[in-house]
């Protein structure tokens, strides 16, 4: 029987070995065949059966918490990773601000890389080169941690709504956080971001309080139904103004009003719509349906389609 780290690195090595696959971070779920480094690794776990992306693993920066909530060991001080030395088929390389890729064994590696361009964004569906999605010798990018599955881990079963709590983080979370900002409560600066941390138990408690429920902190099916509920019949919050995004290659959105390489939260392609509710100098404070707010250039959002 092949075990789920089997199934997760020959996802990816196929993967890379099929010229319809390249790079993009802007169709990075396989939308056109592409993807970036961190959709390639979350998917082929999803598609060994580890739910790490509907567990709330999006990109780089959050994929350590989910991976080891869902059954990783992070083995980073086992391995030498300056030489590979210790690595084992099916390793999950990060840096957790610039990279991910997994290993292959035999001194290899496997990863999502650049496109044609030497870009992230603006080239054409499927690898135009060989090197967008490609098997390579193992390199240190640098890694900054080195996780490894645990076969033994118990997989959490689907379908089944969980009792939510404080510290708890995945898709679940962001549903009911992306609720309670449309019943009119406020869960911070970090908007539905899939981490249930200090706003967005306050939010809830305070919802709680409001509509004769046990005021526990816990979201259960009496919460899930009342938030609903109420998410569906509240009347929209006033908003500044309604911006699409006129730039053809997409629009990176950024945790702050300034344009460095290791402040972009996501990309949203040309035509998205957007509520601007902030301003600072050349800069917009937005926000995304169902995503973190950010800040964007004011010079690639109209307010007409």
């Amino acid at each position: 029987m092949m075990t789920r780290t089997e199934k997760a690195i020959q996802w990816m090595e196929q993967t890379a070995e099929n010229s319809a696959h390249g790079y993009d971070q802007l169709y990075r779920w396989g939308e056109k065949g592409d993807y970036d480094c961190s959709s390639a690794v979350i998917t082929a776990w999803q598609e060994a059966g580890v739910p790490v992306k509907t567990n709330g693993a999006t990109y780089t920066g959050n994929m350590k918490p989910v991976f080891l909530a869902q059954g990783f060991n992070d083995v980073t001080k086992s391995v030498t990773r300056s030489t590979g030395k210790g690595l084992k088929r099916g390793d999950v390389l990060l840096n957790t601000k610039h990279h991910v890729a997994m290993y292959c064994g035999d001194g290899k590696e496997v990863e999502a890389s650049v496109n044609e361009k030497g870009k992230a964004t603006g080239g054409v569906p499927g690898d135009q080169t060989g090197r967008e999605f490609l098997i390579r010798p193992y390199r240190n990018f640098p890694w900054d941690t080195v996780l490894r599955y645990n076969e033994d881990a118990a997989v959490p079963p689907s379908g089944v709504p969980k009792v939510l709590r404080k510290g708890d983080t995945g898709e679940d979370v962001k549903e009911m956080q992306t609720l309670l900002i449309d019943a009119g409560y406020s869960i911070g600066p970090d908007g539905a971001d899939g981490d249930f941390g200090s706003n967005t138990l306050s939010a809830l408690l305070k919802f709680q309080a409001g509509h004769d429920l046990i005021v526990d902190g816990e979201y259960g099916d009496q919460s899930r139904e009342a938030l609903t509920k109420a998410a569906k019949t509240a009347s929209p919050a006033p908003l500044e103004w309604v911006g699409y995004v006129t730039a053809k290659s997409g629009l990176n959105i950024r945790s702050s009003a300034e344009k460095t390489s290791d402040n972009i939260l996501y990309a949203i392609v040309f035509g998205s719509k957007v509520t601007v509710f902030g301003k600072s100098g050349g800069w917009l404070h937005v926000h995304v349906s169902g995503r973190s707010d950010g800040w964007c250039s004011s010079e690639f959002i109209s307010n007409g389609k």
